[in-house]
């Protein structure tokens, strides 16, 4: 949770106004001893707080950090933040932070399509070294669309996607690259 909202935080997309909301938020005791607890552990945090609360303070989270998805801040509408779990989505993302996927993906030889919006609050290193680690690889930009590229750029996004799988991953056939993007 503090960790996701920070990166979010960052985000260019974010008012100064919508970051403060979003750490004031993000850092109640409460909210961060739950945190802190699922992080170290699980058992003891669901004794803390339970699975409603902890979504419900993870959703209001994540609706203070939804502009931060997209270059477009109005759009943030366009996706909800009912039914986001906290503890499915703490847990997951620390068993992911356990497994380092990197050796199995070098040893890929499937081709693979990685689209990213430059104005993804995610640094722009982590596509990077999928690119460098999925060797067949094909790494797109696509301008003027954040994390959620696929609502905020559907028509490219959707036709990005079918170029590759029409055209075999051919980089000449897919387009929208923006080589001056940011760190």
């Amino acid at each position: 949770m503090a960790v996701a909202s920070a990166s979010i935080a960052r985000s260019t997309s974010l008012t100064v106004a919508q970051k403060l909301a979003l750490y004031v938020h993000t850092l109640a005791p409460r909210s961060l001893a739950g945190y802190l607890l699922t992080l170290t552990n699980p058992v003891a945090a669901h004794a803390f707080a339970s699975d409603a609360e902890m979504d419900r303070r993870f959703g209001a989270i994540f609706a203070r950090s939804r502009p931060g998805l997209f270059c477009n801040r109005r759009l943030a509408d366009l996706i909800s933040s009912d039914g986001v779990g906290h503890y499915a989505f703490q847990l997951t993302a620390r068993e992911s932070r356990r497994f380092d996927p990197r050796p199995s993906l070098w040893r890929l030889r499937t081709l693979a399509l990685i689209l990213r919006g430059t104005c993804e609050y995610l640094p722009a290193r982590i596509a990077r070294e999928y690119h460098r680690v999925l060797t067949n690889s094909t790494l797109v930009r696509i301008s003027g669309a954040g994390h959620e590229a696929y609502l905020e750029r559907p028509a490219t996004y959707l036709q990005l996607i079918s170029r590759f799988v029409g055209s075999a991953a051919t980089p000449s056939a897919l387009h929208d690259r923006d080589p001056k993007e940011p760190e």
